[in-house]
């Protein structure tokens, strides 16, 4: 289905995500809240990528944190726990 044809099938008055159309034949789409935000810096070859929730300041605790270097993704950790700002200090596995 293409984009025009989505858009003259969707229920306005629905916030619900169905697979298949409504009983009126009409999609319903859901409304979806942003909630993760993503921050990106490169310095030289490398690429420092972190998300945490939507507001987060650089300097709590908050963030999840990856590293590309050479072609490497590592993580600095796996959990949502890192300061953004202190990304090039950390260790990263």
């Amino acid at each position: 289905m293409n984009i025009s044809a989505l858009k003259n099938n969707v229920d306005p008055n629905s916030t619900q995500l169905t697979g298949s159309p409504a009983p009126d034949k009409k999609y319903a789409l859901d409304v979806v809240e942003h909630t993760t935000d993503l921050i990106y810096e490169q310095v030289g070859s490398t690429l420092y990528v972190g998300t945490a929730a939507v507001g987060s300041q650089t300097s709590q605790a908050v963030w999840k944190i990856f590293r590309l270097l050479n072609g490497r993704l590592s993580y600095a950790s796996n959990d949502y726990n890192q300061i953004w700002d202190n990304r090039s200090a950390l260790d990263y596995e």
